[in-house]
C-alpha cells in the first residue's frame, strides 16, 4: 500500500498564526489522509494507528456529518504506520465499531466502490454560452 505522507515534508502546519481564536478557543483544521472523487461520488480515507481507541471529537464530528450526505462514503481504516497493514475499518455511520480486515478486503471494497461511482450519471451541466441562449442574452 501506498503511504500518505511526504516524507520530505512531514512538518505540520502552525495555524495559530493563521486562524483566529473563537468564544471557544482557538480553531484547529483537520487533515483529510485520503480521498477518492469518481462522478461527483467521494471516498474518504482517515488513517489511524491500531492502538488508538478514541478519534479526536471534532474530527470525529465531521467525518459523521461528511458520511451523512449521500455522495460521501467515509472511512477510518486502523493499522500499522511502520508496515502500513491494515487491522481494522470502519465505514463511519454504519457500523458502532471497526471490522477486522486486512488490505486486500479494503482494496477490494475501493474497486467496488469506483465501479459503483463509475455508474452514477452527472446531472448535465449547460454550457455558458448555451444558457445566454435560453435566457436571452446576445453577449
Amino acid at each position: 500500500m501506498n503511504k500518505f505522507r511526504n516524507e520530505n515534508n512531514n512538518k505540520a502546519i502552525n495555524w495559530g498564526k493563521v486562524l483566529a481564536t473563537t468564544d471557544s478557543g482557538v480553531v484547529y483544521p483537520t487533515d483529510v489522509d485520503g480521498m477518492l472523487e469518481r462522478n461527483g461520488r467521494f471516498l474518504v480515507l482517515e488513517w489511524k494507528h491500531h492502538s488508538v481507541q478514541e478519534i479526536p471529537r471534532g474530527q470525529d464530528i465531521m467525518y459523521r456529518k461528511l458520511a451523512a450526505l449521500p455522495q460521501f462514503t467515509c472511512l477510518y481504516v486502523f493499522g500499522d504506520y511502520d508496515t502500513w497493514r491494515v487491522h481494522k475499518v470502519m465505514k463511519i455511520g454504519q457500523h458502532d465499531s471497526p471490522v477486522e480486515t486486512t488490505n486486500e478486503h479494503l482494496l477490494h471494497f475501493m474497486r467496488i466502490w469506483w465501479n459503483n461511482a463509475s455508474k452514477t450519471v452527472r446531472p448535465h451541466q449547460a454550457s455558458a454560452s448555451s444558457a445566454s441562449v435560453r435566457h436571452g442574452s446576445t453577449a
